[in-house]
């Protein structure tokens, strides 16, 4: 779901199904992070080799299609309360985070959504304010990864520790419900 994204496709399906991808793997660490650190906001997804280098649209191409190289796609998630939130997220080019990212971190329900900023190239183009999905909230998901457990750690243990990946057999694909705003800075 999130490789067209990734391959360069800027259809607003393209959009929709990496920031459902983002919110169906990334919801419950989302809200772990926001038990720990605060407001925040998923940034993503990025393609990188095994060793952790970042693969552009070309790279990635070659590795899906032609050489079959081992790659990964990762997210972040940005809280607010860094010291250097502004900062960042001005390096990175948005330049109206004033009117769009800052009053949907203060808007959005922690525990029903997730904001997501979808980075193409380095950049931000999309955000999606308040993502979330009919099926399952970043608190339920949350709290099932932590009840059933995952397969190097047990019923009652702690899932989400920080910076933690979520478990691939505790994935699963979500019904959501996106609304998204085009950034300027494209």
């Amino acid at each position: 779901m999130v490789v067209p994204f990734l391959l360069d496709n800027r259809s607003p399906e393209a959009q929709h199904g990496a920031a459902q991808w983002m919110y169906a793997n990334y919801a419950a660490l989302a809200y772990a992070e926001f038990l720990r650190n605060g407001r925040g906001v998923l940034i993503g997804p990025f393609a990188k080799t095994e060793n952790g280098l970042p693969l552009d649209s070309g790279r990635l191409r070659e590795a899906v299609f032609e050489t079959g190289e081992n790659w990964t796609a990762t997210v972040s998630y940005l809280p607010v309360a860094q010291a250097d939130f502004l900062t960042v997220v001005a390096d990175a080019g948005i330049g109206n985070i004033a009117d769009v990212v800052l009053p949907a971190l203060d808007a959005y329900d922690p525990e029903l959504q997730v904001p997501i900023l979808l980075m193409r190239k380095g950049q931000p183009y999309s955000f999606f304010p308040d993502f979330h999905s009919q099926a399952a909230s970043p608190l339920h998901l949350y709290q099932k990864l932590n009840e059933y457990g995952t397969p190097d750690r047990g019923p009652g243990e702690q899932v989400c520790p920080p910076r933690s990946a979520i478990a691939g057999g505790q994935r699963r694909i979500l019904h959501y419900a996106p609304a998204f705003v085009p950034l300027s800075a494209r």
